[in-house]
């Protein structure tokens, strides 16, 4: 999983700098950023707070974190099938 890779994602499709995104979540930057580099693993409250901050459901963020390797191999294709879908949406939503 790479959380700090959907964040930082969604942070820049939103235009918007780690700051402004720190600031909305209470969050020092220093934190945030180490966040965004995967030096940090957060937990689930800082990143609710994150993604009140971007304006997304959490489930945005955890989807977008998802990485092949994150899947067992018996859901691969299962995976495979939803990701062009559910990635579709999330680009409407964007």
């Amino acid at each position: 999983m790479n959380i700090g890779g959907a964040i930082k994602d969604l942070r820049l499709r939103r235009l918007l700098t780690q700051q402004q995104i720190a600031e909305k979540a209470m969050l020092t930057q220093g934190y945030y950023s180490s966040i965004e580099n995967n030096n940090n693993k957060p937990t689930l409250e800082v990143i609710n707070k994150i993604a009140d901050a971007l304006g997304v459901p959490i489930i945005i963020i955890h989807w977008l974190a998802l990485e092949k390797s994150d899947i067992k191999k018996h859901r691969t294709s299962f995976y495979e099938k939803l990701q062009p879908v559910i990635d579709h949406l999330i680009q409407e939503i964007l």
